[in-house]
């Protein structure tokens, strides 16, 4: 018996689909489940300045990329305020440009490549367009390279970044920098599609988040988590908090996938809504 206020992945994606022949679109569904998970990531952690977010190809990656677009947005904003003046209310003297790889408040990690569906796609766009001193975007493997060098950023590195973990497999083509240093880490590869055995480079983002200090919020499941058993695949992700959207998920309320899911909070996208009249 289906437990109450659990949908599964196949009932979400047909709720979607009446979302969107309602008016609601799928674009707008991203923008509402991302500005959601954003504002509970900066109610929960107020003070997190310094943002890793590992992107997968898909929606779920799109949800990541809206998180991105409003944390930059946030940081540069404070800063525009901080640099017009001082505490005495005198003008300050501009910065000076400095490496935006090593200043950005947010980095977003591409871990499989460009984006597979439209809506995705077109968020990255938004970002590729104002990449700042506040935001950079780059592959995994080019994350890696920084994370393994760049000692002195503050963002790429930990006290023990000279350190490697290998990844679930054992395979140490993928060995990583242990404890990348960050004030957070979100998790938006997989979400609801994901099924059966984390992918290679889904492996080695996972290692990298597991590895770090730094708390983790996943974004609708943690990766590595079924939506429908929450069976739980090798080397999956372990968060800290995971924001689900619209519904928890039948894999939410598995026992072996709670400890990977931490704390779930449940937020609209504005699917209860539309037409005036609950959907599911």
């Amino acid at each position: 018996m289906k437990e109450e206020n659990t949908v599964s992945s196949a009932e979400m994606k047909e709720i979607e689909r009446i979302a969107d022949g309602n008016g609601l679109t799928y674009r707008q569904m991203m923008e509402n489940a991302g500005t959601a998970a954003y504002e509970v990531i900066r109610q929960r952690w107020p003070d997190a300045e310094r943002i890793v977010i590992f992107a997968g190809k898909g929606n779920n990656g799109g949800d990541g990329f809206v998180v991105a677009r409003l944390y930059a947005s946030f940081l540069s904003g404070r800063e525009n305020e901080e640099d017009s003046v001082d505490g005495k209310g005198k003008e300050r003297r501009e910065r000076p440009p400095q490496d935006s790889r090593a200043q950005a408040g947010v980095v977003v990690v591409l871990c499989e490549g460009a984006p597979v569906t439209e809506d995705a796609d077109y968020n990255l766009g938004l970002l590729r367009g104002r990449q700042t001193a506040h935001l950079a975007v780059m592959p995994l493997e080019e994350y890696e390279k920084a994370a393994q060098t760049a000692a002195d950023s503050g963002l790429f590195s930990g006290e023990n970044s000279s350190g490697t973990v290998s990844s679930a497999g054992g395979d140490e083509r993928h060995a990583h920098v242990s404890g990348v240093q960050a004030d957070l880490i979100v998790d938006a590869l997989y979400g609801t599609g994901f099924h059966g055995a984390l992918r290679e480079n889904g492996t080695a983002a996972a290692a990298l988040i597991n590895a770090s200090r730094a708390p983790v919020c996943a974004l609708d499941l943690p990766s590595g988590v079924n939506a429908d058993t929450g069976e739980v695949a090798r080397g999956a992700v372990r968060a800290d908090l995971t924001v689900a959207f619209h519904r928890k998920k039948h894999g939410h309320r598995s026992l072996e996938a709670a400890s990977y899911c931490g704390e779930i909070v449940t937020v609209g996208i504005g699917i209860d809504e539309i037409g005036g009249k609950p959907v599911f």
